[in-house]
């Protein structure tokens, strides 16, 4: 992910001294996704709002929702619910306006992790399964992946372990032939967790 980091920031400097403003706003987006994922969460809060006012300002609105979805998942991770149920329903609807399978998908993984942080199971089983139908009507292997592993984590906090570790085993293994490292992490993550 540092490498990310490292690309994403060539990429802004090459997108500033060329003066394309669409090109920057869509790095801000990517590096404030890479910057999460490193759990540097102040600055990529801050690059990911810098990402949405340039793409608001050029009506952007697939960035938009990339912008709004970092800001939802960072907030998650700093356990500011609210915040991060309205940025990532900002996402959501952007995606929708915008036609954008996979901004959608990524939207309805993050909010059922929203509902699920406030207990809420079946709010939270409904977003992962109707990014699961997403992903199946879109052909989006990562979508899949990822709405199993929202899945998982539904059933490993309703106690259902055995369903919960199948749905883990199949999101591990889209994650491993994707070559998504980060997915595979999450993946182990919830299945060291359930009892052998």
């Amino acid at each position: 992910m540092e490498r990310a980091v490292e690309h994403y920031r060539t990429g802004l400097e090459l997108c500033r001294s060329a003066g394309e403003h669409a090109d920057e706003a869509s790095v801000l987006a990517n590096l404030a996704g890479a910057l999460r994922d490193l759990g540097a969460y102040e600055e990529a809060l801050a690059t990911a709002r810098d990402a949405l006012a340039k793409a608001t300002r050029l009506g952007m609105l697939r960035t938009q929702a990339g912008a709004h979805h970092v800001l939802g998942t960072v907030m998650v991770e700093l356990g500011r619910i609210d915040e991060a149920r309205t940025a990532l329903e900002s996402a959501l609807a952007l995606s929708v306006e915008a036609g954008h399978p996979r901004g959608r998908g990524d939207a309805l993984v993050a909010l059922s992790a929203v509902h699920l942080r406030q207990g809420r199971f079946d709010e939270a089983y409904d977003r992962a399964g109707r990014a699961l139908v997403l992903s199946e009507e879109t052909g989006h292997a990562l979508i899949r992946a990822d709405s199993l592993l929202a899945m998982a984590a539904v059933e490993v906090g309703r106690g259902e372990s055995g369903a919960a570790r199948a749905h883990a085993e199949q999101a591990r293994a889209l994650h491993c032939q994707a070559g998504c490292q980060l997915g595979v992490e999450r993946a182990d993550a919830v299945l060291t967790s359930l009892p052998s």
